[in-house]
């Protein structure tokens, strides 16, 4: 329900890890999922967010200008992030040269918030080379 419960990584297929974004508004200790409190602002899958290390605006100030009834995208028009990975792996997306394209890649989705569900409708990862 709170953007800034939110983790999402990417794991290449040789298992290298980039956290992409890591509980905006939260300043982690460690990556480790506990602490509160982060941004509770909302995502809506009828908003999509683009990351990518040109982004607009910086992953950790997600949601940083709007409300706990807002949207992220939506309600303050920001949708283009660079990746910051707080304290988990990795840097940028950059991190990735060098390795095969080929494989399997994923995505990860976690959310620190006690008793909340939700769902990753859908991610699309591109390639340039």
């Amino acid at each position: 329900s709170w953007v800034g419960d939110l983790v999402f990584k990417v794991v290449s297929p040789d298992n290298k890890i980039v956290t992409i974004m890591s509980r905006p508004g939260l300043v982690e200790a460690i990556d480790d999922g506990s602490n509160c409190c982060g941004d509770s602002s909302n995502l809506d899958k009828a908003f999509p967010l683009l990351f990518r290390n040109a982004g607009v605006k910086d992953a950790e100030a997600m949601g940083g200008t709007i409300d706990s009834t807002q949207i992220v995208c939506k309600d303050d028009s920001a949708c283009d992030y660079k990746p910051n990975p707080g304290k988990g792996p990795g840097v940028s997306f950059s991190d990735f040269n060098g390795i095969m394209a080929n494989g399997v890649w994923k995505i990860c989705a976690g959310d620190s918030g006690i008793g909340d569900t939700g769902v990753l409708d859908s991610a699309t990862l591109t390639i340039l080379y």
